[in-house]
């Protein structure tokens, strides 16, 4: 059965592409890339018919069903990559893959969330990309590979701010496998960092439509 926290992230796509930012009472708060993902994912449905989720009538089972298998498979799909993600990472390691995926994907609350329409699967997959391309810049320490890493955590925190320990990481790899003669790298991979938070996570804040402070000060301070 469809929860609370499901009709909470399908009113947030539907709040970022009606008001430009899912920041409104009845969505799930929070920055905004996970939405702009899911709802570009269902507008081929939507023109093609298949599911109208702009109007949703209580009577419309078939609808609403429809929009909500759709989303659950866009869990799903993030899972399966992230069970790639988790391969890829233990091939880069030298660990045994075939004990990292099992114990990664037979975890309960992996199973239990898998099956529902929410941002953490997603949010798993981007925190895995980026790891995946923090150990890359550890076994080859480049500029671009240093600069593609600060674009994939900046799009996981743009998933949800919970990822923002992947910053702090970030300026650690750089100072612990760096070329400390090229500082410069460091300064670019913040900026890119934030301007891509800015862009993909928070541009309601950015242009005015709503407020990221507003969310942080209700869900750190107030409650």
């Amino acid at each position: 059965p469809y929860n609370m926290d499901e009709w909470h992230q399908l009113n947030a796509i539907r709040a970022t592409f009606a008001y430009g930012t899912p920041n409104v009472a009845g969505a799930a708060n929070g920055t905004m890339f996970h939405f702009l993902l899911s709802g570009i994912y269902l507008i081929p449905f939507t023109i093609l018919g298949w599911i109208n989720p702009v109007v949703i009538e209580i009577s419309d089972f078939m609808n609403r069903s429809r929009i909500f298998d759709l989303l659950r498979l866009n869990s799903l799909m993030f899972g399966i990559l992230s069970i790639f993600l988790i391969y890829k990472i233990s091939e880069y390691i030298n660990a045994s893959k075939k004990l990292a995926i099992t114990l990664f994907t037979f975890t309960p609350i992996w199973l239990t969330l898998s099956g529902y329409y929410k941002y953490d699967i997603s949010l798993i997959f981007w925190i895995l990309l980026s790891l995946l391309f923090f150990i890359r810049y550890f076994k080859v320490p480049s500029g671009i590979n240093f600069l593609f890493a600060a674009i994939l955590a900046g799009l996981a925190v743009s998933v949800k701010v919970s990822a923002i320990p992947l910053l702090p990481l970030y300026v650690l790899l750089y100072f612990m496998f760096g070329n400390l003669k090229n500082i410069r790298y460091l300064f670019l991979g913040m900026t890119l960092f934030v301007f891509v938070l800015l862009l993909f996570g928070m541009p309601d804040t950015l242009f005015g439509k709503g407020n990221i402070l507003d969310y942080l000060y209700d869900n750190i301070v107030r409650t």
